[in-house]
């Protein structure tokens, strides 16, 4: 019986663990920019509140994913300073 490691290389169902995990992350790196997107679209829009759920979507995903917890930072601050100055009003 054959193994994949006699080869030096990983056997058949390894190899395929390593396809399915690579398309898993390809479709995960497109939610991440949909949401992304979605994240920016309602943040220039002045919806601050739907973009720090955008953004806390991300977060849950990959922390990492381009700076996230710094744009959710900018973003909190954009809403607490749009709430303050309603509340001026």
């Amino acid at each position: 019986m054959a193994s994949g490691l006699a080869g030096g290389g990983p056997g058949q169902g390894a190899q395929l663990l390593l396809d399915q995990l690579g398309r898993a992350r390809g479709q995960l790196d497109h939610v991440e920019e949909r949401v992304e997107d979605g994240a920016c679209d309602a943040a220039e829009a002045g919806e601050y509140y739907e973009a720090k759920e955008y953004l806390e979507i991300i977060k849950s995903i990959d922390p990492e994913y381009k700076d996230t917890a710094t744009i959710l930072t900018l973003v909190k601050e954009g809403y607490e300073e749009l709430t303050r100055l309603k509340k001026e009003e």
